[in-house]
């Protein structure tokens, strides 16, 4: 082995940090996002009456609703994603990410106790490099988690002297959360049981290998 080296061709790479705690996000941006969500509830909820196309990035959310929007907390929301998505592209594929050009989908996703079509079903971002969500509002009791799924499947995962690595990944996720993932890595959220709604923005990004335009 002293004249090869051991690659690891299927790592996964998946940010994990608190934009709160940081201070990347202010506080009262925040708590005017949950009110946001709060507010229009139900217009933001999954709708089954819209259609899942490749024009609606295969969501039955809202997908306009930061596209049409004048309010200056979802437009200051919306800039630090964009920010620390190209961050992570530019970290994890290269520093040459940030010239390019993003294609953006975003939507906010509500999650009520007692909703189980509520519950996000496994699903990957077909079109897009890479899928974020950031958390406005948690349940206190530690359900509605993300769970992220090995893209390896169940190949590999080891005997009884080389550990077992998980085939699904948990998070509970905190206020503040923001958790960015490849497109391809297949994930769902485990439903409700706390009183407390869990209301998130997710989304995804495509690169265009072109410049930016410039404003």
């Amino acid at each position: 082995m002293s004249d090869s080296a051991i690659q690891w061709l299927w790592a996964t790479p998946v940010s994990h940090v608190n934009l709160l705690d940081s201070g990347v996000v202010d506080p009262s941006v925040h708590q005017a996002l949950q009110d946001f969500a709060a507010e229009h509830e139900d217009e933001l909820a999954n709708d089954e009456r819209r259609s899942a196309t490749a024009t609606t990035k295969y969501t039955r959310y809202d997908t306009q609703v930061f596209e049409r929007t004048r309010n200056d907390n979802l437009d200051a929301i919306r800039s630090i994603i964009l920010s620390q998505c190209d961050a992570y592209a530019a970290e994890v594929y290269g520093e040459a990410m940030r010239e390019y050009e993003q294609r953006v989908t975003m939507w906010f996703v509500v999650q009520r106790n007692g909703h189980a079509k509520d519950a996000v079903h496994a699903h990957y971002h077909e079109g897009s490099d890479l899928a974020f969500v950031y958390y406005l509002t948690t349940p206190k009791d530690g359900s509605g988690q993300i769970a992220l799924m090995d893209p390896r499947g169940p190949i590999g995962r080891g005997g009884f002297a080389v550990p077992r690595h998980s085939l699904i990944k948990f998070i509970e996720p905190q206020e503040g959360d923001m958790i960015i993932f490849p497109r391809y890595l297949m994930h769902y959220t485990t439903p409700n049981t706390d009183t407390r709604t869990r209301r998130v923005i997710a989304g995804s990004v495509a690169y265009e290998a072109k410049p930016r335009s410039q404003a």
